[in-house]
């Protein structure tokens, strides 16, 4: 099991593949294995290092407050720990603010960023329906009731209708996939305590904004902010998807990605 001493906590990492360094971020409550096999396909192209955030899967799950900056300066010192002094760095949901972070406060490791379904928090942020909110601060330690629970968001309803059996696979692996409870909310504070909106100037990184705009996790309305925010950004939307764009349409997503990634 590959783990790597960083910020005086153990962090569970994966790498595949020889090309540029490409550093995965997963959102909440995601784990390594939830990238595959997406990565699989980028590991043509690219060196992939993929973790789990602290709280999360085999990264250790500290009982203190969590912010998206101290998770950013676990991901520069596991890119440290790893010899990769600067990588390209794909974000998705809190991934996207950590990776926001990493970008701001050490520009030096980011060559080319991506942030996908996310948003800089703050004042102003657009925020998901009633419905969504309800689901993710939903109390209970059954991991299995929090994941059906979350999970029909996670896609578009296109998606749930047309793929039923990919939605039910998708549930029956994150339900097994337990997260303690304490660890959870201690992520999802980091989330809400997070804004970069004044920060985003700061970002010198060519940047990608990409989401769904199936997206009612975070609306898509958020990720138009920061491609208003970041000097010279690009922004793509992938009409229908939902949050896990890159799991529902992952063949658009890959195109996009290494249309950005690999431009010369």
């Amino acid at each position: 099991m590959p783990v790597s001493k960083v910020n005086g906590i153990q962090i569970y990492y994966e790498s595949l593949g020889d090309g540029a360094p490409l550093l995965l971020i997963e959102g909440i409550p995601g784990t390594v294995p939830d990238w595959y096999p997406f990565a699989s396909h980028l590991a043509r192209d690219f060196k992939v290092v993929m973790f789990d955030n602290r709280g999360s899967g085999g990264s250790d799950k500290p009982q203190e407050w969590y912010t998206t900056s101290l998770m950013a300066s676990d991901a520069a010192a596991l890119l440290d720990s790893v010899g990769i002094p600067r990588a390209n760095v794909f974000g998705v949901s809190m991934g996207g603010m950590i990776a926001q972070e990493l970008a701001i406060n050490f520009p030096e490791k980011v060559e080319r960023l991506v942030l996908g379904c996310t948003h800089c928090g703050g004042q102003g942020v657009i925020r998901p329906t009633p419905l969504v909110d309800e689901a993710f601060a939903l109390e209970t330690e059954d991991w299995a009731v929090r994941t059906r629970k979350l999970a029909p968001f996670a896609f578009s309803q296109r998606f749930g209708k047309d793929r039923p059996e990919a939605l039910s696979e998708f549930i029956a692996k994150k339900s097994v996939d337990v997260q303690p409870y304490f660890a959870y909310r201690r992520q999802l504070g980091a989330v809400i305590r997070h804004d970069t909106r004044q920060r985003l100037s700061k970002i010198t990184s060519p940047t990608l904004v990409l989401t769904g705009t199936a997206d009612v996790v975070i609306p898509p309305q958020n990720s138009r902010v920061l491609h208003e925010k970041i000097p010279n950004s690009e922004i793509a939307m992938i009409e229908g998807a939902g949050h896990l764009f890159f799991i529902e349409e992952p063949e658009q997503t890959l195109q996009i990605l290494r249309s950005f990634l690999l431009r010369q």
